[in-house]
């Protein structure tokens, strides 16, 4: 278990770090990461919750979440747009969890609903309605700060590696007025690196899912 906390806490650390600042960017190519990471997460609490076993010394949580880790990579790849639109709805999702820690709110039904549509509703403005590119910067500058942030409890012992991750870390940032000043300052600090790298392109101009060229024989 001490080898897959190390895994996790880094790999959301460096994914964490590249959406932070360079996630507008790359966007098309940290999607698959981002699938990858989820894939492991999964995994890891389905295997574990279910039989707790290990092959070789390494457990079948970990084998598997690799395994899906792989698969959603790949589908996050090659159906790009499916895999924006999912993105989409997390950061819908994370947006309004983050709301409801400022505004001190504890966790309960309504602020879980509420988030959940929220989610929804981004996820569909991504996949029916080009969004303003600055969406994506801000989008991606909040939810790879607190991807940062649930790395480094994961390492310390605070959260546990699995598919529920933020929403142990809205609880411990629920407890606490430094992590969510942490938040806001990594993501903030990530907003102006990215606007400055991207400063030559108008950032309210619409984000372009994806471009297909078709040639016509006519021509």
């Amino acid at each position: 278990m001490f080898f897959e906390i190390l895994l996790f806490a880094f790999l959301a650390i460096v994914i964490g770090l590249a959406f932070t600042f360079i996630g507008y960017r790359f966007f098309k190519f940290l999607l698959p990461i981002w699938a990858f990471f989820v894939g492991i997460s999964t995994g890891m609490t389905a295997m574990d919750n279910l039989f707790n076993s290990t092959f070789l010394g390494v457990s079948s949580g970990l084998i598997l979440g690799l395994i899906l880790g792989i698969v959603f990579a790949l589908l996050a790849y090659f159906v790009y747009a499916l895999a924006i639109v999912l993105f989409g709805g997390y950061l819908g999702y994370m947006l309004l969890q983050g709301l409801f820690l400022m505004i001190g709110w504890e966790s309960g039904l309504i602020p879980f609903m509420v988030s959940i549509g929220a989610g929804v509703v981004l996820a569909l403005l991504f996949a029916k309605w080009s969004v303003p590119r600055l969406v994506i910067v801000i989008g991606t500058a909040l939810g790879g700060s607190m991807t940062i942030i649930s790395g480094v409890l994961a390492l310390f012992g605070k959260v546990n590696p699995d598919y529920s991750v933020l929403a142990q870390t809205n609880a411990v940032m629920d407890q606490s007025w430094f992590w969510p000043l942490v938040w806001l300052v990594v993501a903030g600090f990530g907003i102006a690196v990215q606007y400055a790298m991207e400063k030559e392109i108008d950032m309210m101009d619409p984000y372009v899912i994806e471009t297909v060229s078709v040639k016509s024989d006519d021509s």
